[in-house]
């Protein structure tokens, strides 16, 4: 983490995000590829002894996967509490849901991981993943939550369902471990949506838009129906 702040190759292309939905699905599929491959480098250095964030030479230590989850889905309650912008059943999903896995969480062995590698800091060129940017902040947990991310973002499109679909197979995920990551991508879309009226720095806004959030609440439900089959 001595270069975080470094800027050491110029990367050609633009976020995922900007051009994912133009990608046919070899190209969706090439760039899994290269994402999956980067999961897997990161899965062979040695487990770490605690959890959560690294931010250049600042480390979080938190004991256990089920703390940082409880953390998470405690602040997005509380940006939640003046707003009301999360849904009373989110919420109550969001504490089943904990609770189901929280065997899980106990016994998740911590790795390193890059946790924003979902729609921004991938970068594609002309159909063609070409390098990962921001990589000053790095997670100590549970990789899974990554790929929770990406269907956080995606879920519901077909860019999405096939892209998603490959990353499951190159990592070899089983039913269980697509639970955990639809677990994931509703923690997270939660903890986004209930920044909604909270204005964290120059880049957001007070103003809560009120059809995405929504949109975002039913997304969520749609993923817990889904766990429920």
């Amino acid at each position: 983490f001595t270069f975080c702040f470094h800027i050491l190759t110029k990367l050609e292309g633009k976020d995922m995000g900007v051009v994912i939905d133009s990608l046919n699905p070899i190209e969706l599929k090439g760039i899994a590829a290269e994402v999956s491959n980067i999961f897997d480098k990161f899965k062979s250095l040695p487990p770490k002894e605690d959890f959560g964030s690294v931010f250049g030479t600042r480390e979080d230590s938190i004991p256990n996967m089920y703390e940082v989850v409880k953390r998470k889905m405690e602040g997005a309650l509380k940006n939640s509490e003046s707003s009301q912008v999360l849904n009373p059943k989110v919420q109550d999903a969001l504490h089943e849901l904990i609770d189901t896995y929280r065997d899980y969480f106990h016994q998740v062995k911590p790795i390193l991981y890059y946790d924003d590698i979902n729609a921004k800091n991938v970068m594609i060129h002309e159909g063609k993943f070409t390098g990962l940017v921001d990589l000053d902040f790095m997670m100590k947990g549970d990789y899974l939550e990554a790929i929770g991310c990406m269907m956080a973002c995606w879920h519901g499109e077909d860019y999405g369902e096939i892209y998603l679909s490959e990353i499951f197979k190159l990592q070899e995920l089983s039913d269980f471990q697509q639970h955990i990551v639809r677990f994931y991508a509703i923690l997270n879309l939660a903890g986004w949506t209930s920044e909604a009226g909270v204005k964290t720095n120059s880049n957001t806004t007070a103003e809560i838009i009120w059809e995405r959030g929504r949109k975002s609440n039913e997304r969520i439900m749609v993923i817990y129906a889904s766990m429920k089959k």
